[in-house]
């Protein structure tokens, strides 16, 4: 048999392929939506091993890391579209971790939105104004902490 490197060999197996497919709107959108799949479900895994030790925060970046990690990401690309494609991939990345239904992200917003939705449904009032920025102020001071812990233990791995 011959392989699809040209070699040839002997043996039993199966080659399963794909063609090479004409990029239509309908594909490029079919494509874009399981990319964005793909990142709530890395996002997601993320998660599930931060909170079940699967992963500590050795494993976290913040600011400070995700520069670093971009910076070194552009440089060892091997031409310029490459590198931008890494950078906005992981800005896509960013982008759905902002959705996550956490106060002070945009995902507690929407998750607010439909809170009020809910309560106008089943009370007739909305959520009152002072108990959501009290609680968007407790997880913008929670996230601002973490994000401070997680800025210091990237400072301290640049210097190591």
């Amino acid at each position: 048999f011959t392989s699809t490197d040209g070699s040839t060999y002997t043996g039993f197996g199966i080659y399963v392929g794909v063609g090479v497919q004409e990029a239509t709107l309908a594909k490029k959108l079919q494509y874009t939506w399981y990319t964005a799949l793909d990142f709530v479900q890395l996002v997601r895994f993320s998660l599930v091993q931060l909170f079940t030790g699967g992963a500590g925060l050795d494993d976290i970046s913040g600011p400070v890391g995700i520069v670093s990690t971009m910076t070194e990401v552009g440089s060892e690309a091997e031409t310029a579209s490459d590198a931008w494609s890494q950078i906005f991939y992981f800005a896509a990345l960013l982008a759905v971790m902002n959705l996550l239904p956490f106060p002070a992200l945009d995902g507690g917003r929407v998750f607010f939105l439909l809170v009020d939705a809910v309560a106008m449904l089943l009370v007739g009032k909305k959520v009152p104004e002072r108990y959501q920025m009290a609680v968007n102020m407790a997880g913008f001071v929670a996230l601002m902490g973490f994000m401070l812990l997680i800025t210091f233990q990237d400072v301290f791995r640049l210097i190591r």
